[in-house]
């Protein structure tokens, strides 16, 4: 059985028997593999069964997955002798010899089939009557979608698809069971016998691998027999792998191209994202789930990018509402761009700018007003503009002028409760007078007019 080695900066050591189709790395605690170390990231990798092969997936951590000390992008098929980086910790993969070696087949004990036998490639396998099916069964009493073949490197499932015949084992029938090797499954009223073979001269899962489609239901019927099919395998191996002394990679030429298309649309992506063209980037991320609708970083990529895409069109309307002086609007829909969103900082300078400028234009309508004795619009002004700068001692100031003249002259208002600060209570303590205190607080800023 094949092994992950998982080794820390420390030194310490595990090892973990790949037994599931899917593991995920990370610093949770409810992960399948957790690795406590503040570099990587709380859900960092993933490992996942693809086909023949085990895969490793970078999960849109922070420090990335490196191979041989390199970054990548897309998933990897794991490799012996390849050292994987995540987060610091050094994750080695072991294959293991006996479940590559491992082949699954049925045999053909009645017609149509009657001593054929059919090699059975990894991953679910649709049984039925008629053409899409990865085994095409033309039989009256096989149903159109009759059964569900799942192969993994250690057994072989059977699930019924709820058929008018159904789906027997050794003539009882079931709606699923793992079979053993001489089990005798029928598909209606044609039947197979279940075989499972050890190594293999022409190492027969590894070459039906190249044969096999990649997509969750592989769509490809792999019907061979006898000597015929180790001729077409060793020939197919020997195309593939570039010739004598190659390296045979469980991998077939539609797996590849699929890999190679599902880079490059994350490739075009980040490109996209590089230059904010975000109709671009979102379009290569759909592209990705028109191939693998559950990949894991597209999904990912095509949240973060929409909301960038929100972000961007609310960011543009601040800008135009600025230009357009109206400054209560654009700092409303420059504050709804989160403080962690990649437009934060250029949202956080509109909103700067849109209160700064509201602000003057508030301190001078308050001054005018009280200038003009209209105090209730003097003290409406000046509250408004010291809720956007709280810091502001002049507009305190104006407030309470206001509020004196207003008492003095018994016009009713709602009282400015003011915030207790120990720099106010020192101000206030050491200027009676509010005009002193208002003349003072100008000149602390800069406002020598």
């Amino acid at each position: 059985m094949a092994e992950l080695v998982i080794r820390s900066s420390s030194g310490d050591e595990q090892r973990i028997q790949l037994e599931q189709e899917e593991y995920v790395l990370g610093r949770d605690p409810t992960v399948s593999i957790p690795l406590r170390d503040r570099k990587v990231s709380r859900q960092h990798a993933r490992i996942f069964l693809k086909g023949a092969s085990y895969h490793i997936e970078d999960l849109g951590s922070v420090n990335g997955v490196l191979v041989d000390g390199v970054p990548f992008q897309g998933s990897r098929k794991l490799a012996p002798g390849n050292e994987y980086d995540v987060g610091g910790f050094l994750v080695l993969y072991v294959p293991g010899t006996q479940d590559q070696q491992r082949a699954f087949s049925f045999t053909g004990k009645t017609a149509p089939f009657a001593d054929q036998e059919f090699l059975l490639p990894q991953g679910e396998l649709e049984v039925g009557r008629v053409d899409g099916n990865a085994i095409v069964i033309p039989d009256t009493s096989v149903s159109r979608n009759h059964a569900l073949v799942v192969v993994t490197q250690r057994a072989v499932t059977v699930h019924d698809l709820g058929s008018s015949n159904g789906t027997l084992v050794n003539g009882n029938r079931v709606s699923k069971r793992t079979l053993a090797p001489g089990d005798v499954v029928a598909f209606g009223n044609v039947e197979f016998e279940f075989q499972a073979s050890g190594p293999s001269a022409v190492k027969l899962p590894a070459a039906l691998g190249i044969l096999r489609d990649t997509s969750s239901t592989s769509k490809v019927a792999i019907f061979l027999a006898g000597a015929s099919a180790a001729l077409l395998i060793g020939t197919l191996v020997y195309l593939l792998a570039g010739g004598p002394g190659a390296s045979i990679a469980p991998i077939s030429p539609r797996e590849y191209r699929h890999e190679i298309e599902i880079d490059e649309s994350l490739k075009r992506a980040n490109s996209a994202v590089h230059d904010e063209d975000w109709e671009e980037a979102i379009e290569c991320c759909l592209a990705v789930f028109v191939k693998d609708p559950i990949h894991v970083r597209a999904r990912d990529d095509l949240k973060a990018v929409t909301r960038n895409q929100e972000h961007s069109r609310a960011l543009q309307r601040a800008k135009n509402e600025l230009e357009n002086r109206s400054y209560r609007a654009a700092i409303t829909t420059a504050m709804k761009v989160p403080s962690t969103a990649y437009y934060a900082e250029a949202a956080s300078r509109i909103a700067s700018s849109a209160r700064k400028q509201l602000v003057s234009r508030l301190v001078e309508r308050a001054n005018t007003a009280c200038r003009r004795q209209e105090w209730s619009q003097c003290q409406e002004d000046a509250i408004e503009a010291f809720s956007l700068s709280p810091q502001s001692l002049e507009l305190l100031s104006l407030i309470e002028q206001a509020e004196t003249a207003m008492r003095s002259q018994e016009i009713e208002f709602s009282r400015f409760k003011r915030p207790v600060t120990d720099e106010n209570l020192q101000f206030f303590a050491r200027h009676s007078d509010p005009r002193v205190r208002g003349a003072v607080s100008r000149y602390i800023e800069d406002d020598l007019d």
